[in-house]
């Protein structure tokens, strides 16, 4: 089964170096010929769960660049109808969000075209179709979920290729962005429905955002409580991810594996404690069983809480395989776990090997357990300390270096530090955002708040 997931994971990997997309029909025959061949012959079930898996990424990516936006369309004035597919970013400048076109014309015309774009709405005024009555600014609120009717220009996706930037083009294929464009305010756009639809759960966190914003109102405080409860890091500033770069500490910032983990590693031994000492519930289900539901649960929901954002799904598919052996009563050798972990990763969401955070949790994984399976404890007293943290900033140094070309010298220190004291401050965070939520008293979120602020400075 290792071998089989770790074919699967190299197929995926390997459709992605391909400069040209492959012609779908010779791939669909290759897995049809080497599955029904490999049935008989053992030798030939690792090619064919490297064929599978290029299949399997073939049909994601497909789904992006199979029907790409029309050329000749670009910057045409075009009429979209649609639903609001995130929580907006309200800037300065303009509004910025994903929006999932149901139907696209143009001159009246419509246009062989649907999908996810990414707009800019540098917006002056719009209109309620039940009145027709035109909304200043000001009072315009977009709520993810609503449907509008709106005027924009598109164009295909594209970034700059200087060295050292920031890939925004291979960003925008990772999130399945088929167009960027911005909205046009002739004519007027018009918002037809106001209800959420299937993104109820985008609506659901932009009322948490809201209410966090409220409690807290602006500054960092307010900004670092919301990227680490609801994963809204539209708070946060070039200045604080310049900080949280050169101290190497950017993983504590956005929701990924260390968070999903110290949520559900806490509901874990919490329910097993709590458990062992219930009377004959432990009779009827063993109390590591029941801790893993009960972290599974967890996890599930604050990687709900985060919008499961691509990193926080990794980091919930992760921790489920190894829940799941537990409750299978199954032992998983570690190499077995990363294996199958990284398998399912990519069965759900292949374009995560794009992802320089795929890498990184991967190999950060694979170091540790590495450098922590050893029996013998570390004879020197300063790398006892942070075994841990010292193995990850020496591990991922060469990684780090090949894939942004620059790396923190300071990172490892300060990871001693910060690492333990936000495994102290993360369960304070959700429980003032609970009482703050639930029971309306925002005083120890503000408390929380304003530690997270000094531990900033």
């Amino acid at each position: 089964m290792t071998l089989l997931a770790l074919g699967f994971a190299v197929g995926v990997g390997g459709y992605f170096l391909q400069q040209d997309l492959p012609s779908g029909p010779w791939i669909g025959g290759a897995v049809v010929v080497l599955v029904f061949l490999a049935v008989p012959w053992p030798a030939l079930r690792l090619p064919a769960a490297a064929a599978l898996g290029f299949g399997w990424a073939h049909l994601w990516a497909c789904g992006v660049l199979c029907e790409p936006f029309p050329e000749p369309l670009v910057r045409q004035d075009l009429t979209a109808i649609g639903r609001i597919a995130s929580i907006p970013e309200d800037g300065t400048r303009a509004t910025r969000f994903l929006f999932d076109i149901e139907r696209l014309e143009h001159d009246g015309e419509p246009v062989a075209f649907e999908g996810r774009v990414r707009l800019s709405w540098y917006r002056q005024q719009a209109r309620q179709e039940d009145s027709g009555q035109p909304i200043e600014q000001d009072a315009v609120r977009l709520r993810a979920g609503e449907r509008w009717q709106f005027a924009m220009r598109l164009k295909a996706p594209h970034g700059f290729v200087n060295p050292g930037g920031f890939d925004y083009e291979r960003w925008l294929f990772e999130q399945g962005i088929k167009a960027t464009g911005y909205v046009r305010d002739d004519p007027v756009p018009v918002r037809l429905a106001q209800g959420s639809g299937r993104y109820w759960l985008s609506r659901w966190r932009q009322g948490l955002r809201d209410r966090l914003v409220n409690a807290l109102g602006p500054g960092t405080p307010s900004a670092l409580v919301r990227a680490l409860v609801i994963g809204d890091r539209g708070g946060l500033t070039p200045a604080h991810w310049e900080v949280f770069a050169r101290t190497g500490t950017s993983h504590l910032i956005a929701i990924s594996g260390l968070h999903v983990g110290l949520v559900a590693g806490f509901v874990l031994l919490a329910t097993r404690w709590l458990w062992t000492r219930a009377g004959n519930l432990a009779l009827h289900l063993p109390a590591p069983r029941a801790g893993a539901v009960a972290a599974l649960a967890a996890a599930l929901g604050y990687s709900g809480l985060a919008g499961f954002a691509v990193s926080t799904q990794r980091a919930l598919v992760m921790l489920a395989v190894l829940l799941v052996a537990i409750l299978a009563g199954r032992t998983l050798r570690p190499a077995a776990a990363l294996m199958l972990a990284l398998a399912a990763v990519l069965l759900v969401d292949p374009g995560s090997v794009l992802s320089y955070g795929f890498w990184l949790s991967f190999a950060a994984v694979a170091v540790l357990l590495y450098a922590l399976a050893r029996r013998l404890r570390p004879a020197v007293l300063p790398w006892r300390w942070g075994h841990a943290q010292w193995a990850v900033a020496l591990g991922l140094l060469p990684l780090l270096l090949f894939q942004f070309g620059a790396a923190s010298l300071v990172a490892p220190a300060v990871n001693l530090i910060a690492v333990p004291l936000f495994g102290l401050v993360l369960p304070l965070v959700l429980i003032g955002t609970l009482l703050t939520l639930v029971g309306g008293w925002a005083l120890p979120l503000q408390l929380v708040g304003q530690g997270l602020e000094l531990a900033y400075q």
